[in-house]
């Protein structure tokens, strides 16, 4: 393996996976400073409703569906976020891949959008990428959940 760069690397991913982050390039010789630009914090669980799906961008967001059966479909933005959707029991789990481009073709090719409602959770004022999702996945009619925060 050749040298890393002069300089160093910034991490800026909230905890913990700043630090698992900085880990692994720090194993790899690069001159890191961990530095959170966000801190997750839990929030109560989100209501149960009735659904096709449920659209996950991020494996944060996983905890606060822990009132839904195990034989909820969840749509996962990546193989991270799918791969601890399996880990909390979901059962119905499949992973767009890569990013939410890729995620809003999934819940096209998986759902009928003629007959869904896109739902989303988002702390206050903080909805566009969901509503971008939604818009890209060509769903007639959208919800919030707002969040305090």
């Amino acid at each position: 393996m050749s040298a890393p760069p002069p300089g160093g690397i910034l991490i800026t991913r909230p905890e913990p996976a700043a630090s698992a982050t900085a880990s692994l390039l720090g194993g790899r010789g690069y001159q890191v400073q961990v530095a959170p630009m966000l801190v997750i914090e839990p929030v109560p669980k989100l209501p149960v409703l009735r659904v096709q799906a449920i659209l996950a961008t991020s494996a944060n967001a996983l905890p606060a569906l822990s009132a839904y059966d195990e034989t909820t479909r969840i749509l996962a933005v990546g193989d991270a976020t799918a791969s601890q959707a399996l880990a909390m029991g979901f059962r119905r789990v499949l992973s767009a891949g890569r990013d939410a481009e890729a995620l809003a073709q999934l819940a096209r090719d998986q759902l009928n959008p003629k007959t869904v409602r896109c739902c989303w959770s988002a702390a206050a004022g903080r909805d566009c990428h969901w509503r971008w999702i939604c818009a890209r996945a060509d769903f007639a009619s959208f919800a919030a959940w707002p969040i305090a925060g």
